[in-house]
């Protein structure tokens, strides 16, 4: 029951970061700290050593913060510090299905929205929500 009860409240806060990165096209530092504190009982919750946590908040973000600086402006600074929350709280594993759920998520929204004319090859999207989504899915199942 209590981990029904913490899932619930790590969604309510994935629905207001997505919904914030939606209308704002911004992730708010008080909402990614927010995941990352509400995030921490997940390591005793899922029995992982806390190393698993630990390579789990460095390893995604670490990939979007090189790709950063790679291609500036690829990724913005909101992604890799709510992936570095995320990681911290699903554990490796977890986080790097949520990442892939999340880009494939991304990337089919933009194949339909440029297949419709709605986005340019070139569109910048938000891409919070569908980490949040990713996240919410790889929490749940």
């Amino acid at each position: 029951m209590a981990e029904v009860m913490w899932k619930a409240m790590v969604t309510a806060i994935l629905v207001r970061i997505a919904e914030t990165d939606l209308k704002k096209r911004k992730l708010p530092d008080r909402l990614t700290f927010l995941l990352f504190v509400c995030g921490t009982p997940g390591i005793w919750l899922s029995g992982d050593r806390i190393w698993v946590h630990i390579i789990g908040a460095f390893a995604i973000s670490t990939g979007l913060f090189m790709t950063d600086m790679i291609c500036p402006g690829a990724v913005g600074g909101g992604d890799i510090k709510y992936m570095a929350a995320a990681g911290w709280m699903l554990g490796l594993w977890e986080s790097a299905a949520a990442f892939c759920v999340a880009v494939l998520l991304a990337g089919g929204y933009c194949a339909f929205g440029v297949a419709c004319g709605r986005l340019k090859r070139n569109s910048h999207i938000a891409l919070g929500p569908f980490l949040c989504a990713g996240t919410a899915a790889a929490l749940w199942l």
